[in-house]
Parts: structure tokens; sequence; C-alpha cells
């Protein structure tokens, strides 16, 4: 009952805000289109040498395979780039645990409330920021998990920054050729709208991942008490097979004893 009520605010608030992630994300694509490449989270490299990882895990365990799944993907995603050097930084208890007792490269851990709000990832936008702008690292995913419904959430790796444009395939006919007129200047804007959509982007998939937990705390509560009932009523069942045993045993005692002192 505490895991459902705890999921049901989770996904409220996941869901709300998904939509207007979105659309952030929208306008970061719209000023790599225009060609506004100034600002550095813009800027793609050819090669990356180096990539930040932020990896989402939870707290606590009695999750069910929220946190096993998520590590699983992260350590294959890892294990598939051997040409390149990671760093990691962990949001929850059991990521941490798992990364450090296995030598992975964590360079900081976050601890983050339950119900948290966009401040509360500000020490982790600043730690991705002086990483990303001092070139220190020339990519940054997110490791998350992705919130479908109450039944279905999905490991996911996403790309934080740089930022990157649509391909052809992607982009519809009627923005190919689109000119764009900024005000004030586009510098101005870039300055101002990007910090705040990378913000949004990693805020949504820490709620993302927050709804996923609850959702898979709820379920394995579920099962363990179902489980549970089952598992009594076995017992109940072998119980009172046991008991009229041994009560059809003592009648048989007794017959043949009366039997006996008849004869």
């Amino acid at each position: 009952m505490v895991a459902a009520s705890k999921m049901k605010k989770a996904q409220e608030k996941t869901l709300k805000s998904k939509n207007y992630a979105g659309l952030a994300s929208e306008i970061a694509v719209i000023l790599k289109l225009a060609g506004a490449n100034s600002h550095r989270y813009l800027k793609s490299f050819s090669k990356i040498k180096k990539e930040l990882v932020i990896v989402i895990t939870s707290d606590k365990g009695l999750c069910g395979s929220f946190n096993v799944a998520i590590l699983k993907t992260l350590v294959d995603y890892l294990g598939a780039r051997k040409d390149r050097q990671f760093e990691l930084v962990t949001i929850g208890k059991k990521g941490n645990r798992f990364l450090q007792a296995r030598n992975f490269p964590v360079i900081a851990d976050f601890i983050i409330p339950d119900n948290p709000t966009a401040g509360d990832i500000a020490p982790i936008l600043q730690l991705i920021d002086r990483k990303f702008s001092a070139k220190d690292c020339q990519k940054v995913t997110v490791a998350f998990t992705e919130f479908i419904s109450t039944l279905k959430q999905i490991p996911t790796i996403s790309d934080l920054l740089p930022f990157e444009k649509k391909t052809d395939k992607d982009s519809p006919e009627s923005e190919k050729n689109l000119e764009y007129l900024f005000e004030p200047t586009k510098s101005q804007i870039l300055k101002a709208i990007l910090p705040k959509v990378m913000q949004i982007k990693l805020f949504q998939h820490l709620l993302e991942s927050i709804a996923s937990e609850h959702s898979s705390r709820m379920m394995a509560m579920q099962n363990a008490s179902k489980s549970g009932k089952e598992i009594v009523t076995n017992l109940n069942l072998l119980y009172n097979s046991i008991r009229q045993s041994a009560i059809t045993q003592e009648i048989s005692e007794i017959t043949a004893g009366a039997e006996s002192l008849n004869n």
C-alpha cells in the first residue's frame, strides 16, 4: 500500500512533465538546425575519447529487477565501447555500491530525495557543465529506467550532451530550408535556453526512474504478498492432511485394540 501510494504520486509528476521535457528538447534541435553552433552544448566531436555517464538507480532494495536491469544495460554499454574512457556519476546507493565493488571509475555520488525538485540536481548540472566545457569529456549520457506504464519500464541509455541535430530522414521536408530570426542575439538565446534544456532533460530522466522504481517495488510487494498467501494456503493443506492422517491412524489403533479385546 505504501509503494502504491508513492507510485501514484511519482507517476503523476512524471507524466505531467513528459510533454514539457519533449518540447524543450525540440527547442534545442531547432537551434541546431538553425546553425546556431556557437554554444559549447551544440558542438559535436569527431572522435569521443572520454564519456561521462550519469547512472540513476535506487537507494533501497525490494524493487524487483529494477536495479539489476539498468546496471546490466550499463555494463553491456560500457563493454561494447572499448575505444573510449568512461567516468561515472551515480545517483542512488545501489548503483554506487555495485560499481564501486567492481572498480568502475566512479568520480562522484549524489543523494537525491524521493520527491525531488529541479534545484536538487543543481550540483550534478554544475559537474556536467564543468566537465563538458573544459573538454574533459566529449559526450554525456544518462543511464536511467524509462517509465512506460506500471507493468512496463525500459532500461535506457540516453544522450544528454551535445544536443544532436536531426538527420534529413528525421526532419520534415518543411524544416529543411527554413531560416530563423533570433531576438535578442543568437548567443544570448543559447546562453539562456540550453542550460535550462539540459536541466529539464536530466530532471525528466530522474522522475521517470523514480516512477519506475516505485512501480517495480509495488509489483514486487504484490507478488511477495501473493506468494506469502499461497505458502500459507499450502501449509494449511499440509497441516490438515497430516492431522487427518494422525487421526485416521489413532482410530485404526483404537479399533484394532477393541477387536483384540473382544477376541
